[in-house]
């Protein structure tokens, strides 16, 4: 199969393939996620247990009221990086 490749592309996979399954291992250890302060992994619930009896009673669910909030007192003009144009003003193409 890797016969008919370029060889440059035939190293690029091995070595990105080698690189990712490494990763992987890696990231599987309870001791490098400690470490570098990655959560636990999930587990599986046992056989038969229901994942109702682990979720959070409907009082603790925060339902957000909005999607998106600007802190307290910046307004649009006052965020770094947007300039203001007037109303109905194009953006000038770079040629």
């Amino acid at each position: 199969m890797t016969a008919s490749f370029e060889s440059g592309v035939f190293v690029y996979w091995t070595t990105s393939n080698i690189m990712t399954v490494a990763q992987g291992q890696v990231l599987k250890n309870t001791q490098v996620r400690a470490l570098i302060g990655m959560p636990p992994m999930m587990v599986p619930l046992p056989e038969g247990v229901t994942a109702a009896k682990y979720a959070a009673a409907p009082a603790e669910i925060v339902v957000p009221t909005q999607l998106f909030t600007r802190p307290p007192g910046l307004a649009l003009a006052d965020m770094p990086g947007k300039k203001q144009r007037p109303h109905g003003q194009r953006k000038k193409k770079r040629r």
